[in-house]
């Protein structure tokens, strides 16, 4: 009973986890992406191009940012090593 407790709670976490961090990935390489366009524009066109890009992702973070003062993962992350040691200890 124990074991399939163990399993159940690191799977439910581990799926929580990946969320926040494909979550928070996306946003973080589309900021990157758009300023590396921005950057590499050579013409007026490509500029306002990447530029809207990076308007469109820094309005992305801001929503996550105001729903979300902390961004998640890392603290699931380090919740879930906790978890783990904790119930290794326990068998």
């Amino acid at each position: 009973m124990c074991d399939l407790y163990i399993f159940s709670t690191c799977f439910s976490h581990n799926k929580i986890i990946k969320g926040y961090a494909a979550q928070e990935k996306d946003i973080y390489t589309s900021l990157a992406d758009a300023r590396a366009k921005l950057a590499g524009a050579q013409t007026v066109s490509d500029k306002a191009n990447a530029d809207n890009q990076l308007s469109g992702a820094l309005s992305r973070l801001l929503v996550i940012v105001e729903n979300y003062p902390e961004l998640k993962s890392d603290q699931n992350f380090r919740d879930l090593s906790v978890s783990f040691r904790r119930n290794r200890k326990q068998n």
